[in-house]
Order: structure tokens, then sequence, then C-alpha cells
């Protein structure tokens, strides 16, 4: 065989290797292809279900006023909600066992859904605490209610000294309360353990300020202790610095027996010192025979 022959026949060798080549490639690429379909077409599939698993159902809630609650549930239980029920006073005039608020809107299905179910028609009472005495029972009676009224003078933060009229510190029965033979409302009382009925100061030739206090004891018991506590001004309202001490305040204890009834005149010399004293204001700490204590609140002189 010539050269030129052996030239023809690796040349035509070469030419068959390289479409066998580009026959293999094509077919892989081809199988990837279909897969990458199959594959695509599976997730889309899946995606779809998914998709599916995700829509949520809503419901309007009707209106439930006046049913019974068996009818409440039943009615909540067919659009595919759930009750919690409550057990209350109502002052709309629905009778025991029916229902007199509940949930209202749209919401999403198996929500669960507040019935408030009414016990009995009942009556708002209002708070009186601060209210006199006289002003509390009357418009608590005007509603049908009857009040019972205890007296108290050694509670806590009363907040007055000059006036006696006696003034509500607790109540037991505010809201709805329910109607019935057995309704009441409850009223703690606080009378004022003393009455202050006047104040003296003086400014003597030292700059020093003389304080006196007129007390009555208006409680059942003696007094032990009286703790006052003054802070002093000028004229234009504003805090007066002591030339002693450099405090706007000063303190001054008597020490009784104070009795019941019994009025006596405090007296402090030289308690403050500064001569543009113009007005003062008192709270004080009263400690009584059975080391109960009353608070008493600021009051101006």
């Amino acid at each position: 065989m010539n050269s030129k022959n052996i030239f023809k026949t690796v040349r035509i060798q070469s030419i068959v290797i390289f479409l066998l080549a580009i026959c293999l490639t094509s077919n892989m690429f081809l199988c990837t292809s279909c897969q990458r379909f199959q594959t695509d077409e599976n997730l889309g599939s899946q995606k779809k279900e998914v998709h599916s698993d995700e829509l949520i159902e809503f419901v309007t809630i009707p209106n439930l006023y006046g049913m019974t609650e068996e009818e409440a549930v039943e009615t909540l239980n067919s659009l595919g909600l759930k009750a919690d029920i409550v057990y209350g006073i109502n002052t709309y005039g629905v009778e025991a066992g029916l229902v007199y608020s509940s949930t209202q809107g749209v919401v999403q299905e198996g929500s669960i859904i507040t019935l408030d179910i009414s016990s009995g028609i009942g009556i708002r009472v209002p708070d009186v605490i601060g209210w006199t005495e006289a002003d509390a029972v009357a418009a608590i009676e005007a509603l049908g209610v009857p009040v019972i009224v205890t007296y108290n003078y050694t509670l806590l933060n009363t907040a007055y000294l000059r006036d006696e009229t006696p003034i509500v510190g607790f109540q037991w029965g505010t809201g709805v309360i329910p109607l019935g033979d057995n309704a009441s409302v409850g009223l703690e009382v606080l009378l004022p353990a003393i009455r202050i009925n006047y104040v003296h100061y003086y400014v003597n030739y030292a700059n020093g300020v003389d304080i006196t206090v007129n007390v009555t004891n208006l409680s059942d018991k003696m007094i032990k202790y009286i703790e006052f506590h003054f802070s002093l001004y000028n004229t234009f309202g504003d805090p007066i610095i002591n030339e002693i001490t450099r405090l706007t305040y000063v303190d001054g204890r008597y020490t009784g027996p104070l009795y019941s009834n019994e009025t006596e005149d405090i007296y402090w010399r030289a308690l403050f010192y500064n001569n543009t004293i113009e007005k003062l204001t008192i709270s004080a700490k009263i400690t009584f025979e059975d080391n109960t204590v009353q608070r008493i609140g600021i009051i101006s002189w």
C-alpha cells in the first residue's frame, strides 16, 4: 500500500470517530433534558399539591343573640367553628341561659368563638368611692339595691382633715350585680380621726416660726401620737427654705394622751426659720392606743 492510500484510510477513520463522538454527546444531552423535564413536571405537581393544601376557608359568624346555649353551640359547630362559653350577669334584659353577647365578624374555619351566656338579669352599680355617705347611699338605693354601711376610723390614706363629712373609702359590689332578694352593696365609710380647728403661726424677732395647731380627737379611741409634717410657702406660693436646715419642710411630733372628743392646743416654738412665710400645708400620721395608724392627706392653711 502506498503512502497516499494510508493517508486516506486514517482520514476516514478520524471522521468516523468524530461522528460517533457527536452522536454520543447528543444522546447524553437528550437524556439529561428528558430527566430535567420529568423532574420539573414532578416538582410542578408537588407545588400544585402544596398550593391546594394552603387554601383557607373563612366563615361569617351569624347573629347568636337570644339563642339558647345549645342552639348557639350547634350553629357554630355546623359552620366548622368551636364555642368558648362564658357565664355572666348582664344588663341587657336577657334571661338566664340565653346568649347576650358573642364574637362578631369573619373568622377562619376552626376558630373559637366566645359566647357570653346570661346567668341572670343584673343592674349596674356606680363606683361611689370618695363620695359622701349621704350621696352614695342615695344613689345606690335609687337603683332598688339595699346598702349596708360600716364605719372605720383607722384606715390608711384618708385625704381630709378640716372637713368632718364622712366619705366612702371601700365598696363591695360594683359594676353589674344580680337582682334578687340577696342583692346588696356594702360601703365602708371613713371617719376623720381628728379635726383641726385652727392653725396659727407667728414669726419672732429671730425669724423663727412658732406654730400652734388646735386639734380635736373625733375617734372613739385614745390617740398616743400625732406626727405632723409641715411645708412652708411665700406669698407667691413658692417653697421657702429653713435657714437652719436648708430644707423646705419640718416635722413636729405631739405626744398624748388625747382622749376621744378631747381638744388640745399643740405648740412648737421656733420650729422653722424664715420670715417670708405666708402659707403652710399639713399632713399627719396618727397612732392610736391599739397601735393602729391613720394617715391624713395634705391640706392648706
